[in-house]
């Protein structure tokens, strides 16, 4: 089932959806520090540190390549493990289109590889695209897991939001 989760309240936040796997978009420094990304980095612990950490042991990160931390405090909303995945090498690099569906299919392979039952994940590029082409880009990936994980696409965006419920809904 795919499914959008936006923040009802300040309690209940963009970055608490209930899901197994939350997804962090990352560049090759470390944590990208806006949107749901800074949420995560600001929220988690942690967290910052250990990403941190994991990208400094490795010389050769590419785009799209993934690597998977424990969930510090995400663990109180039922998520087991958080999922990085290396969208640009530098801050503020804009991500194509075609990053974004490759990026996407490889965190629902790995997912549901790993038994993982859901998975959730901001809108990658948000501010470079028109948010119908992103929304149908983001989403065609996702309709091909659709009968193996349950996918929760998290945003503040009530345009982007729409959009994505209108596909969901087939408007």
């Amino acid at each position: 089932m795919i499914s959008v989760w936006k923040p009802t309240s300040e309690k209940n936040t963009i970055i608490y959806p209930k899901c197994e796997v939350l997804v962090c978009p990352n560049n090759i420094y470390g944590i990208m520090n806006k949107g749901v990304s800074g949420e995560i980095a600001r929220k988690g612990g942690n967290l910052y540190q250990e990403v941190k950490r994991v990208i400094r042991s490795k010389n050769d990160w590419k785009i799209g390549d993934i690597f998977i931390t424990e969930p510090f405090r995400f663990n109180r909303r039922s998520v087991s493990k958080l999922y990085h995945i290396i969208l640009t090498k530098y801050p503020n690099e804009i991500i194509s289109l075609d990053i974004i569906d490759s990026s996407i299919t490889s965190l629902l392979k790995l997912a549901v590889k790993n038994k993982m039952k859901s998975i959730a994940f901001s809108p990658f590029g948000i501010e470079y695209f028109e948010p119908s082409i992103l929304a149908k880009r983001m989403l065609t990936p996702c309709e091909n897991f659709n009968h193996l994980i349950d996918v929760k696409i998290i945003s503040k965006n009530e345009y982007f939001v729409n959009i994505v419920e209108n596909y969901i809904n087939g408007k």
